[in-house]
């Protein structure tokens, strides 16, 4: 809802790949399975744009829903939000929820941001953005008369 072309003409091509990039090799996660809900009907023209970046297995997981009924097989109601005809309570109480958690456990969150890795100790040369997605970005413009 309130998604236009608009929205997917300000991504570029270079922060849709770094964002796959990241989705398929660094997320310290296994997705099972990525749900797109009220999609619109444009949507195949940016999996057009976005496809060659993907691998098949992260194809396979990704699953278009047009309405929140085709969701139900994969996700139980009691788990999905109310504006999608779920049984969880609607999204602005969930974030209510949520931004009082967050303020509950302010003083645990704030000791967590300190908490620091000793680089160090990293076997290995560091990767830096340059050596995964290249020179991109360093060019200077040229005018040419």
């Amino acid at each position: 809802e309130g998604v236009t072309m608009g929205h997917v003409a300000r991504l570029t091509i270079s922060t849709i790949r770094k964002f796959l990039h990241f989705l398929q090799e660094a997320m310290p996660v296994r997705l099972k399975g990525i749900h797109l809900t009220n999609v619109v009907p444009f949507i195949d023209k940016i999996l057009m744009l976005i496809k060659p970046f993907m691998k098949k297995e992260l194809l396979e997981i990704l699953h278009l829903h047009s309405k929140p009924e085709t969701l139900y097989p994969f996700v139980q109601k009691e788990c999905l939000i109310k504006e999608l005809g779920g049984n969880a309570g609607s999204l602005m109480e969930i974030q209510k929820t949520f931004n009082q958690h967050m303020v509950d456990n302010r003083d645990f969150l704030i000791q967590l941001e300190k908490v620091k890795a000793d680089e160090s100790k990293r076997p290995g040369k560091p990767k830096d953005s340059g050596a995964i997605f290249g020179m991109e970005g360093n060019f200077k413009k040229l005018d040419i008369d």
